[in-house]
């Protein structure tokens, strides 16, 4: 399920992730680990294993209404090995709440050229309609200004700030919580 993200995003394609585009997903932390270590847990063991990312990468594969994550990789479309960005679904809940956190990541080389934007919403209608959720929550530090400025431009509302929130290159961070709702039928 390769899909469309307009003509900016011409160089990439959006699919699934798969068990087997772990060790091309290590390639892409290991590439760009300077910009994301900051918004990412302390580099460990399981950070650089590509078997914990295969194991992530296989839950992409069950039906919808068993699925606790989702993970979605821009790839490059002349070399559909390498990847450049990554979205992830995760905590997907149903029932009273129908709720997920979003995360999501771009290559340095791509950063800035509205292929993300693209991407996040065609991911969006997918988790509304296909998973039936109700609301998608994406928190962000607050240093983290283009992240807080793609998010407002896609509509989410910031709902709080959450002090010492995660536990993230070595220090625990405050980050900005917001969510994107959409009114759905239970």
């Amino acid at each position: 399920m390769g899909l469309g993200l307009g003509p900016e995003s011409a160089r990439c394609r959006l699919r699934p992730a798969e068990p087997g585009d772990a060790a091309a997903y290590v390639d892409y932390l290991q590439r760009n680990w300077p910009r994301f270590r900051g918004a990412m847990p302390t580099a460990d063991g399981p950070t650089f294993d590509s078997g914990t990312y295969a194991l992530r990468f296989a839950e992409s594969a069950k039906p919808a209404e068993e699925q606790a994550s989702v993970a979605m990789l821009l790839v490059e479309r002349n070399a559909p090995g390498r990847i450049l960005g990554n979205v992830a679904f995760a905590n997907i809940v149903h029932g009273a709440l129908r709720a997920c956190h979003l995360g999501y990541k771009i290559d340095g080389e791509i950063e800035g050229l509205g292929i993300m934007r693209s991407a996040l919403e065609t991911c969006f209608e997918t988790m509304f309609v296909r998973y039936r959720l109700h609301r998608i929550m994406a928190n962000y530090r607050p240093e983290n200004l283009r992240s807080g400025a793609l998010l407002k431009r896609l509509g989410f509302q910031i709902e709080g700030y959450a002090r010492d929130y995660l536990h993230l290159d070595g220090e625990w961070r405050d980050h900005v919580l917001t969510s994107l709702v959409r009114s759905s039928e239970p």
